[in-house]
């Protein structure tokens, strides 16, 4: 904040140099050929410009002017050009994206299948969404093969996203062709794990995922690690599988 007249006609004529810098000389005499001199002669108006600009830059913070340093001055320790004075540099952090908060989860599951047929696009599949639900939302076709793509989307929770599988679907559709899609959605972003249905057969074998003849829905927790570089799914690590629509072949 300014609060001499003779700081603000500093930072005014400041704003209109090279590097936003100038002497006391120069800056009185563009404040004088603006009328922004406040009927002051230009002796005066550069001590009185000067005196501002010496005593305002003493302070440790809340500055907006600085010295210029001479040729093989250092920071704070100077030496510095008598009379140069300039405009510091303001930095300014980019806003953040403002975080899309999804409340119906009919949304979540369909923007969740839109995310991975787009992907799967992107890489020259031809995708066909399923009307009907059946275990199946995608159908993705290329050179002549057919897989089918499960898509399962879940938002943030304390860096964890639960998912959950149709005990039945999965049986059902159970095959090398079938592929599950997890999207963990986070903040405005989406994380993708792509991960064949005879994998998660192997997790359910090797108890890493639990169901029984009772269950009707098998639960998929994917937990990321503090580094936010590594993901889990229990003690298992599911990096490989992080967007790895590769192996859909």
């Amino acid at each position: 904040m300014i609060e001499s007249p003779f700081l603000k006609i500093a930072a005014d004529v400041l704003q209109t140099m090279p590097k936003q810098q100038a002497h006391v000389d120069e800056i009185a005499r563009s404040a004088i050929s603006r009328n922004m001199n406040m009927g002051l002669d230009f002796e005066t108006l550069k001590t009185k410009i000067n005196s501002a600009l010496s005593s305002t830059v003493k302070r440790k913070s809340g500055s907006q002017f600085s010295r210029v340093l001479s040729k093989g001055g250092k920071e704070k320790v100077g030496p510095f050009r008598k009379g140069l004075y300039r405009l510091k540099k303001i930095r300014t952090k980019k806003p953040s994206p403002p975080i899309l908060v999804i409340t119906d989860k009919a949304f979540l599951a369909k923007g969740g299948e839109y995310a991975v047929a787009s992907e799967l696009m992107f890489r020259e599949f031809n995708v066909s969404i399923m009307v009907v639900d059946k275990g199946v939302d995608l159908v993705a076709e290329k050179n002549n093969k057919y897989f089918n793509i499960q898509v399962k989307t879940a938002s943030n929770n304390v860096n964890s996203w639960v998912f959950t599988i149709r005990n039945d679907s999965f049986v059902t559709n159970l095959n090398g062709q079938t592929h599950y899609a997890l999207v963990a959605r986070d903040e405005s972003s989406n994380i993708f794990f792509i991960i064949p249905s005879v994998q998660i057969k192997t997790y359910l074998d090797t108890g890493v995922l639990y169901s029984n003849s009772k269950s009707t829905t098998i639960n998929l927790k994917i937990s990321r690690a503090p580094d936010r570089k590594n993901w889990f799914l229990g003690n298992n690590n599911l990096n490989h599988f992080m967007g790895a629509f590769h192996i859909i072949q």
